[in-house]
């Protein structure tokens, strides 16, 4: 199930528990699908580091091209941007509440993955791949 939280300034949709089979399945796509990511370029590495890396965080950065997987990684669905007023983020997030009241709190199966592409940091992502998951036998 879902919940509606908030990460740094934006809201988000996150595990309302710990899900260790989700976390596999992002620790397999990071590891088993390296090999087809750009690697970062100078100035990604100075963008990502101005924000304040520790250092298991840029040790993740210089391997894997970003600092939250892995253990860093944290399920999420972004709702919104950054809010840096924290009254409009808490009025934000009454609104967005009965919204999705009706999503909240029950199972979300993970049936798919995506692979997206965004071509620059001012354009959206867009969806190269969708692939269905097998189930297990």
């Amino acid at each position: 199930p879902l919940r509606l939280d908030t990460i740094g300034s934006f809201l988000a949709l996150t595990p309302s528990a710990p899900c260790p089979e989700l976390e596999e399945l992002s620790r397999a796509c990071v590891i088993e699908l390296d090999r087809f990511r750009r690697p970062p370029g100078p100035e990604e590495l100075v963008r990502r580091r101005r924000k304040g890396l520790t250092e298991a965080q840029d040790r993740l950065l210089e391997r894997w091209g970003y600092p939250y997987v892995l253990e860093e990684f944290r399920f999420h669905l972004t709702l919104t941007g950054g809010i840096p007023d924290a009254e409009e983020r808490e009025r934000i997030h009454a609104a967005l509440t009965p919204l999705l009241a009706p999503v909240l709190h029950r199972p979300v199966p993970v049936r798919e993955i995506c692979v997206f592409r965004q071509s620059c940091l001012e354009k959206p992502f867009t969806v190269l791949k969708r692939v269905t998951l097998a189930r297990k036998p």
